[in-house]
């Protein structure tokens, strides 16, 4: 009588743990996914439907609002109407970076700001370093990253003005590689431990 006692206590907490998962007969639900879904970033046709609702707080700005005509944008805004094209042209900027190998010798970083214009059809227009990184390597590099990125895709009907013109920052940080060679370090005599 023990025996059959223990097996209904384990049989009763198996039975609360059940109904949880289903029973054997029923089928297994199928994975659920926790968020709720989500717009995707690059989507025209939501930035439209969804864009003029959208708000920040009662005390911010419109988050589709259009920039005036010759306003400087930062490449990296959040705003909806300029997110997923500068996410575009971020992405070839990307693409195009490098290390200019002279500054590396000397082990040479800064940050380069820099402002653009993007015409209608995507072209580069009017190119300025308007924060010098006081090397003038990579000033020149920074300038020959934006060069090599264009021309970006044309620039999308939900913005009605063009040229844009738009600032970023280019960091030139040399790599552990560089340094480890400017030092006399062989990479592979370094120790592990």
């Amino acid at each position: 009588m023990r025996r059959h006692s223990r097996a209904l206590v384990v049989c009763g907490f198996i039975c609360l743990a059940i109904p949880a998962l289903g029973y054997a007969g029923d089928p297994l639900p199928g994975p659920q996914d926790p968020l709720p879904s989500r717009l995707p970033l690059l989507d025209e046709s939501a930035l439209e439907k969804f864009g003029g609702s959208l708000q920040s707080q009662s005390t911010g700005p419109v988050l589709d609002e259009e920039y005036p005509p010759g306003t400087l944008i930062p490449l990296e805004t959040k705003n909806l109407r300029y997110f997923s094209y500068f996410a575009r042209i971020q992405r070839s900027i990307n693409q195009s970076y490098y290390y200019p190998k002279e500054g590396a010798s000397e082990l040479q970083n800064g940050l380069v700001s820099i402002s653009f214009e993007i015409n209608r059809d995507g072209s580069l227009g009017k190119l300025k370093v308007i924060g010098s990184s006081r090397k003038e390597i990579l000033d020149k590099a920074a300038v020959t990253i934006l060069q090599n990125a264009a021309p970006f895709s044309q620039i999308p009907s939900r913005i009605n003005h063009a040229p844009l013109k738009v600032v970023t920052n280019i960091l030139f940080i040399p790599s552990q590689e560089a340094v480890q060679r400017q030092q006399g370090l062989d990479l592979f005599s370094i120790p592990l431990d």
